[in-house]
């Protein structure tokens, strides 16, 4: 391979949206004005522009499969444990399960095949002992007739925006006409995987986030994670019944969730594994070989938003806090009128993303996400293809092909 150059990304990789006060803005090539997702953004968008056919990435809460739902590319994040990560900047501090994972991003899904082939073709163990070995298939399979895929387009804490549902409906009848058996699959207690990724991945709270920040300023985009986490457990949780009572249910679900810097590393370890467990076992149930949903609650968003997107976050949060291998392939574009269905209310929440992120979202990317068991990136990797030449074949004018006004980005 030929190294082109390193991409932006955001301060501390912990956010959405990617801006730092060193490289500065990274900015969407489908729409100036808004996100190329995070954490991995720059590498999203060099990607979506042509400059470059593949790409690397890390993933610690949806940084790979952000940018690609974002910037209209495919992405894959590995099983945790399939590559070393020595060399990375790493939150927790070696006690602790580490949700990050690195992984190929491409135009294409054969393009994640074949670097996939490279990445895990053997030898991590060599460079580092923590790496569990799982042989690469030397083929990944042809098609999906056969397979059973269960589809979800809620995660009980977030209604995704119509486009999102409409995706993943259209990814559904794709598998169906590749011979896939598709059927309704119901996350089991998605909160609790959030809640799971917290406590495992900071258990620290802020310590470790201060560290690598030093005595730098925090950019906006960052500070939507960093001072969250600063906050007293105690009155997170009174915080959080208050908010209950107003009618502010989302932001109570967000503050419960904080990690208790209380809890010893050993009950965090101890509820990850349960819930992964508990998780596997509900796609045993019903045999499935893999898992079809949103990827995330929104389109990409606009600069400056990434306190409110944190919130459309979840869908990908979720495959952290398993370790579970997850992909993303482009589907459509959010269509005229397909906006928003959000119903003004009492959600302060909704109020803010249908009139900072969802209003003129029109001819955005679209894409869905798809997740399977641990080592099976090849299964998760059939699935996203059968999706994209299912879509492709069926001529659908909303397929994002290319940016719709391709322009040179100002950002970096």
């Amino acid at each position: 391979a030929i190294v082109l150059g390193k991409t932006n990304l955001p301060q501390l990789m912990t956010s959405f949206e990617s801006d730092n006060p060193l490289y500065g803005r990274t900015n969407n090539p489908w729409n100036l004005k808004r996100s190329a997702g995070g954490s991995t953004s720059g590498e999203g968008a060099i990607i979506a522009c042509g400059g470059s056919p593949l790409g690397l990435g890390s993933d610690g809460a949806g940084s790979i499969r952000q940018p690609s739902h974002a910037c209209a590319i495919c992405g894959l994040k590995a099983t945790h444990g399939r590559f070393s990560m020595l060399g990375h900047a790493i939150f927790d501090d070696g006690s602790t399960y580490t949700p990050q994972q690195a992984g190929p991003m491409a135009r294409c899904v054969d393009d994640l095949v074949l670097g996939m082939s490279v990445l895990a073709a053997g030898g991590w163990r060599d460079v580092d002992k923590r790496v569990e070995h799982s042989d690469w298939p030397t083929q990944i399979p042809t098609d999906v007739r056969g397979m059973r895929v269960g589809v979800y387009v809620w995660d009980g804490i977030l209604d995704p925006s119509p486009a999102i549902r409409r995706a993943v409906r259209e990814a559904a009848e794709a598998l169906s006409r590749a011979g896939a058996i598709v059927e309704s699959f119901t996350l089991p207690d998605p909160a609790r995987a959030v809640a799971v990724f917290f406590a495992s991945a900071f258990a620290r709270g802020p310590e470790r986030l201060k560290e690598f920040l030093g005595k730098d300023r925090v950019a906006p985009c960052a500070a939507a994670s960093v001072h969250p986490l600063a906050m007293r457990q105690g009155i997170a949780s009174a915080l959080a019944g208050c908010l209950d009572v107003l009618g502010q249910r989302r932001l109570g679900v967000l503050l419960r969730i904080l990690p208790d810097p209380r809890k010893r590393i050993e009950e965090a370890r101890a509820e990850h594994v349960a819930y992964r467990q508990f998780f596997l076992e509900a796609m045993r149930r019903q045999r499935l070989d893999a898992v079809l949903g949103p990827t995330t609650g929104t389109v990409a968003l606009p600069h400056g938003t990434a306190n409110i997107g944190a919130f459309t976050g979840m869908y990908t949060v979720l495959y952290n806090a398993l370790g579970l291998p997850a992909g993303v392939a482009p589907v459509t574009r959010v269509r005229l009128g397909e906006e928003s269905d959000r119903r003004p209310g009492v959600e302060i929440v909704d109020r803010l993303i249908r009139r900072k992120i969802e209003r003129g979202s029109t001819g955005m990317p679209v894409g869905v996400q798809v997740a399977g068991p641990p080592w099976r990136e090849d299964v998760v990797l059939a699935v996203m293809r059968a999706i994209e030449r299912e879509v492709q074949a069926n001529g659908d004018a909303d397929y994002p092909r290319v940016p719709i006004d391709p322009v040179r980005p100002t950002g970096r």
